[in-house]
Parts: C-alpha cells; sequence; structure tokens
C-alpha cells in the first residue's frame, strides 16, 4: 500500500483511536471501507443486490477457467461432505484430465469459524490420490 494511501487510513483510525500509529494487514478492509463511506459516499453493501452469490461464483469460476486454460464441474457424484451447503468442484486441464477437487464453504453457521479461513491444499500423488 502506498504511503499516502496509508496515512488516510492512519488518520482515519485515529479518528476513533487518537494514540494509534498503526494499521495492521488484519484491520486494513476495516478501514479501507470506512475511508470509502466517509471520503466517496461509497457503501460496498449497495452493491450486494447486484452480486448474487451463484453469479459471482460463475463469474470467478469462468475467470479463472479462462485464465488457466482449465474447466470446472461440480462433482458427481456429490460426495458426502460437512455440511449441505458445501459445494465441491473438480478442475479438469486443458487435456480433459482431472487435475483437483475444492470445496467452497462459504456461508455461516453455528460452530463455524466467523472469520475469514483458507486451509491448505492436500496436494495428493499422481496417479494415487487427488490433490484437494
Amino acid at each position: 500500500m502506498a504511503g499516502a494511501e496509508y496515512e488516510v487510513l492512519v488518520e482515519a483510525k485515529q479518528a476513533r483511536h487518537p494514540a494509534a500509529t498503526t494499521v495492521y494487514a488484519w484491520e486494513r478492509s476495516y478501514w479501507m471501507e470506512k475511508v470509502r463511506k466517509a471520503h466517496h459516499d461509497f457503501d460496498e453493501q449497495q452493491l450486494r443486490p447486484y452480486l448474487g452469490y451463484r453469479q459471482v461464483i460463475k463469474g470467478v469460476l469462468h475467470v479463472s477457467a479462462t485464465l488457466y486454460d482449465v474447466t470446472f464441474r461440480p462433482c458427481s457424484p456429490r460426495p458426502t461432505l460437512w455440511h449441505p451447503s458445501v459445494e465441491c468442484y473438480e478442475m479438469l486441464g486443458a487435456d480433459g484430465g482431472l487435475q483437483g477437487r475444492f470445496y467452497l464453504d462459504m456461508h455461516p453457521r453455528p460452530g463455524k469459524v466467523t472469520h475469514n479461513a483458507a486451509f491448505p491444499i492436500h496436494t495428493g500423488a499422481k496417479g494415487h490420490e487427488l490433490p484437494e
């Protein structure tokens, strides 16, 4: 983040916490949203009606498929997963061969972590086990 942009975030934080001198990475998006609202009269939440979950997932998979010359498809048959809302996708390479599998657990529920989280990929073993 450029120095001038960072200083704007520090100033926004200081408005609420006068002794603040640092904006930490984990809180950066919070203060960026506060600055957008205050300086640009822009609220991310106003975009939500135009960016439905299904539409966004479809778009992200399409862009990724185009960039990396791969194809994504829902896992079939659908495996038994830890919650009915979890989605499973398979990734196929340019040759149509199955390259890996990933899971989207995108919706809040009781007992689930409430912060952003990403977990390591199981790398698999060629000819024996899929990466997932």
